[in-house]
């Protein structure tokens, strides 16, 4: 008996004509409505000894041979198991095809070289390890975003201003840069460009985290659902906002800065109130006269809700963290304060008449309408210019009441409930800079006691 021909030993025409006998033979034996388990298992076995000689023997670029040959045709000619891929020349279309069945669907990758081709077919089978759905689709990055925006998160119960700069960031900077690109192909490398062109418009490092922030949340969505195998914004790194020593007011300068707000019927009391006890910006602008009761003993107020601009709305907001929710006894020049901000409010009230428009807000327009929280901080900046020389935030007035109740001796654990701090440690660097300076201001002291007596 004449032994078996080896593979390796055959010509490239013999072994593309006894592969595409086999496969055929594989073919014609399934197709046997009772095969004979042997004859089909000698059959793929030797189609499979084939075709592992056959693929060794291909790199780019040689196909067009094999074409010849009939290789391509053999590749085919049999039936593959589901779940089995295979790659091949198409001649028509000069591309690389990739094919995999399962469950008796046929998924197609098309390449420009094999190894392309056979990395789709790797995605392809990945997913369907991990039980994602196989098919492509067409989602570009603006459809995704305006999706995220129609129909994902809503569903989130997300707060009026986080979804205004989700929105704001997607028409501002995503769809405009990113938006032609389909989800599926978008890189770290379009991100990155994205954010070097924001760096490039002048746009601070944390507007950057912000719109950078927006877009991997609607990658992360993508992701879950199995259309995109990547996020690629989680794959790029977050600029880092530099820090700033913080700016406050010395003592002296606080008492100019109150004589000046006696004086600014208009916006002398919410900078006045925001300086004696640290509120922040939102809360002063949304706290609402119910929340004030200076007739209790001791007078209290408390912080219920925030004023935020939402697609340049001032609207009412509740407060960000359980902290910022919070009930404090307010000290005899806040109780002063308010007094004279209600004298003010009756006094504008009876010169708009019908005009004024009841919000129940403390701090207000001239016709009862809510501020623009913009707006309160263009006044801040103008009226600590006027009286001090330079120009403060409102949050420089909040972290100088932190400065002065420090100096003042106030209890950490109290001054964080007042200022409504939700972690302690913020609290605490606070303090800690002003015993620092305290400090120092002892060694001084001790200098002065007992100089030239060592």
């Amino acid at each position: 008996m004449t032994a078996p021909v080896s593979p390796r030993t055959m010509t490239d025409r013999d072994l593309a004509r006894r592969l595409g006998l086999a496969l055929s033979k594989v073919a014609a034996l399934s197709s046997v409505r009772r095969p004979r388990p042997d004859a089909v298992a000698q059959a793929e076995a030797e189609a499979a000894l084939l075709r592992v000689e056959m693929g060794s023997r291909i790199v780019d670029g040689s196909w067009e041979a094999w074409d010849v040959l009939g290789v391509s045709v053999a590749a085919e000619a049999g039936r593959r198991s589901d779940g089995e891929g295979s790659i091949y020349f198409d001649q028509g279309r000069q591309r690389w095809i990739a094919e995999v069945t399962t469950d008796g669907k046929r998924h197609r990758r098309v390449g420009a070289t094999r190894k392309e081709a056979a990395d789709s077919l790797r995605a392809v089978t990945d997913k369907i390890e991990r039980g994602l759905p196989v098919a492509e689709h067409r989602w570009t990055v603006a459809a995704w975003m305006d999706h995220m925006l129609a129909e994902v998160l809503p569903g989130e119960d997300l707060r009026p201003n986080s979804l205004a700069s989700f929105r704001g960031a997607s028409e501002r900077w995503i769809k405009p840069n990113l938006g032609h690109h389909r989800l599926i192909s978008l890189s770290p490398a379009h991100v990155r460009s994205l954010m070097a062109k924001m760096r490039a418009a002048g746009l601070s490092a944390n507007s950057i985290r912000i719109v950078r922030g927006s877009l991997r949340r609607a990658l992360a969505v993508a992701e879950r659902d199995g259309l995109v195998a990547r996020n690629a914004a989680a794959l790029t790194r977050t600029p880092k906002i530099e820090t700033k020593d913080p700016t406050f007011l010395t003592t002296d300068e606080a008492h100019r800065l109150l004589a000046a707000c006696a004086d600014d019927d208009r916006w002398g009391d919410v900078v006045a109130l925001g300086l004696v006890t640290g509120m922040r910006r939102g809360e002063l602008l949304g706290l609402q006269w119910p929340d004030v009761n200076l007739d209790a003993s001791p007078p209290t107020l408390t912080v219920a809700r925030s004023l935020v601009s939402v697609d340049g709305k001032p609207t009412l907001n509740a407060p960000k963290t359980r902290a910022g929710m919070r009930t404090f006894v307010l000290p005899d020049v806040a109780v002063a304060i308010l007094r004279r901000r209600r004298r003010r409010q009756a006094a504008a009230q009876l010169a708009a008449g019908e005009a004024w428009r009841e919000t129940g807000a403390v701090f207000t327009l001239g016709d009862g309408g809510l501020i623009h929280p913009d707006n309160a901080t263009k006044a801040t900046i103008r009226l600590t210019e006027r009286a001090l020389g330079r120009r403060l935030s409102p949050h420089s007035l909040r972290h100088s009441a932190a400065t002065f109740m420090a100096m003042a001796g106030v209890p950490v654990k109290a001054a964080q409930e007042m200022l409504g701090h939700a972690d302690p440690s913020i609290t605490m660097s606070v303090y800690t800079h002003v015993l620092a300076e305290s400090r120092s201001e002892a060694a001084v002291a001790l200098d002065g006691l007992f100089g030239g007596a060592a």
